[in-house]
């Protein structure tokens, strides 16, 4: 068989199909990785929780006498902050329903 002949032979064999991909290969690759990162993740938030943990038992026996004796002049404005922060909070979520009714907030 001449080259002409042959080359003309695998031009019109082969067809031009993007390669082919193993979905399962690529699915387990992506779950190794994401596992990974979240072992990562992991792994920070327990050494930050750590930390955090030794500093509060370091300063808290000097700030509780502190913070025991504030308490009860700061009960009044407590409740009022905390209850104007759920309003807050309710109003924000509630935009997207109050926009439907004509009220622009």
């Amino acid at each position: 068989m001449s080259e002409d002949a042959l080359k003309a032979l695998l031009q019109a064999d082969a067809p031009a199909f993007p390669p082919v991909r193993d979905i399962g290969f690529v699915i387990a690759v992506m779950e190794k990785v994401e596992r990974r990162r979240l072992f990562e993740n992991l792994a920070w938030w327990v050494c930050a929780g750590c930390a955090v943990i030794v500093v509060m038992a370091l300063v808290m026996p000097f700030l509780t006498p502190a913070l025991i004796s504030l308490g009860d002049a700061l009960v009044p404005a407590v409740v009022i902050l905390s209850v104007i922060g759920m309003v807050a909070v309710g109003v924000w979520y509630l935009r997207p329903a109050l926009r439907d009714f004509g009220i622009r907030i």
